[in-house]
């Protein structure tokens, strides 16, 4: 029996015991601040209009409570999506210098400029540019975008070259702290190499927070917990994203979910919520009614019963070669030349599931056309080599029809 299998294997079994917790070591201390009475209006996680409070975690070394639910803005948006957002109390908005080509500073930025909220709201960009002068060219920018001379959080986008994490960027860092110009500094990541970046995080020392690709369908994976265990003891602030896991294929209708008041969606949400180890979870949500149904599972404190984590594990199982893992580095390594499958499987997601056509096809086609040429290329081999056993070449040929 694979590692693999039989981490899955204990942790529904500790689920059909009753536990709302993921069994895998987690520290489990993640500590809901969920008031007593309303907090005042503009407060982190306080709605402006009476109803009950976002609860707010501890974003660990930081000492700072944020929502648990977070306002993604790589979508398309505009200024009354972040408005609502920041009136039922998801006051952590998180951007980057490249969502939307700018645009998404820049609907931010008007937003904090028109209505004065800059002090009501816990800001956070990321740098495309992964060293030192070219993410301090990025950040000035940022800031003219997004009106303000500071961040709460500064992140280096996508990281998966380590290295990016030495001396001169600890320094760097450490002197826009001292600056006034960010708070905290960390990354994000949803490259091949999770894992390893939130172990080499873990032992650095210096890092803040970490935002990371994680959802239902990574409960079984024994090292990226591992990798977790050890950001958590290191106290480092940890943010999951893209925690749908393709739920968007979820059936219609599941009556697991159905029967707790739950969609699907919120409930890919809440599973995230349950590994007490996350402190908040970044949601993209496009329209008012994600906002709401989103919203809502963040203030429901009810636990995922057995049911409905066995019904998560199922669907990851059964659909797990429909669902890129995004390892490019495997099945591309059977071709004769790199080829970005992963990135193109991931475009193909944003198109089918997503239902973000416009910003597939033009994610899709910046790609480097060198990259997305899959002409004379064995994508059978790809699929072959395809740890998780899916049709790379039957994939990647619907992209090429739909994104094209």
């Amino acid at each position: 029996m694979s590692k693999k299998n039989l981490n899955r294997r204990r942790f529904l079994k500790t689920a059909l015991a009753g536990s709302a917790a993921v069994a895998v070591g987690g520290q489990m201390s993640r500590a809901l601040a969920v008031p007593s009475a309303p907090r005042v209006s503009g407060e982190l996680g306080a709605p402006a209009t009476g109803e009950p409070a976002v609860p707010l975690s501890l974003l660990g070394k930081t000492g700072e409570r944020i929502p648990r639910l977070v306002l993604g803005t790589a979508m398309d948006f505009d200024m009354r999506l972040v408005k609502q957002a920041y009136e039922a109390g998801v006051t952590y908005f998180d951007t980057a210098d490249c969502y939307g080509g700018g645009n998404s500073e820049i609907t931010i930025g008007r937003f904090l400029e028109r209505t004065g909220l800059r002090k009501k709201v816990w800001l956070t960009t990321k740098s495309d540019s992964h060293d030192a002068p070219g993410m301090l060219k990025r950040l000035q920018t940022s800031f003219g975008r997004l009106k303000t001379d500071h961040v709460d959080l500064l992140m280096l986008h996508n990281l998966s070259d380590l290295p990016s994490l030495n001396k001169v960027m600890k320094a760097t860092a450490d002197r826009l702290k001292k600056e006034g110009k960010i708070r905290f500094f960390g990354f994000s990541t949803h490259s091949p190499n999770v894992s390893e970046a939130l172990a080499h995080a873990a032992k650095l020392g210096w890092i803040d927070v970490i935002m990371f690709k994680y959802n239902f369908r990574s409960y079984g994976d024994l090292e990226l917990n591992k990798a977790i265990d050890a950001a958590k003891k290191a106290n480092i602030g940890l943010i999951a994203m893209k925690t749908q896991g393709s739920a968007f294929s979820f059936q219609s209708k599941v009556d697991a979910f159905k029967a707790k008041g739950f969609t699907q969606h919120q409930a890919a949400l809440k599973a995230t919520w349950e590994d007490d180890r996350i402190d908040a979870a970044v949601s993209e949500m496009k329209n008012v009614q994600q906002l709401e149904q989103n919203v809502k599972a963040a203030r429901d404190l009810t636990r995922l019963g057995s049911l409905q984590l066995r019904q998560l594990l199922q669907y990851a199982e059964a659909t797990s070669d429909s669902y890129c893992q995004g390892c490019n580095h495997i099945c591309s390594a059977a071709l004769d030349r790199p080829a970005a499958i992963a990135d193109t499987l991931r475009m193909l997601m944003y198109h089918d599931e997503y239902g973000e056509l416009s910003r597939a096809r033009r994610l899709y086609k910046e790609l480097p056309e060198a990259l997305r040429t899959f002409d004379g290329l064995d994508l059978d081999a790809a699929s072959k080599a395809c740890p998780h056993s899916l049709d790379v070449a039957g994939l990647v040929g619907r992209a090429k029809k739909v994104l094209g």
